[in-house]
């Protein structure tokens, strides 16, 4: 289970490409089950937010930074399961 292609949720945490590169690789393999789900990431504030992410360094802070006035905000995460075939 990942974020899947496409997900705010990876690229705030400057994830998109590895997520991309990650399922292209599993797409390369034979899955057995392939599942996708619509998530969320839900924060009461930018503190609860960036206490979250700040050990991912400065430019996932940086992308966070929108959010330093907002309360009560989701952020987008649409994830995928896959099971590959054995």
């Amino acid at each position: 289970m990942d974020p899947a292609p496409g997900s705010t949720w990876a690229w705030y945490l400057c994830e998109a490409e590895q997520v991309q590169r990650g399922w292209a690789a599993a797409e390369e393999s034979r899955l057995a089950l392939d599942r996708r789900f619509e998530g969320v990431q839900r924060f009461h504030d930018h503190a609860e937010l960036l206490a979250k992410v700040q050990v991912l360094g400065e430019p996932v802070i940086r992308r966070i930074e929108e959010f330093r006035d907002r309360r009560d905000f989701t952020i987008d995460m649409p994830c995928r399961v896959a099971l590959l075939a054995g």
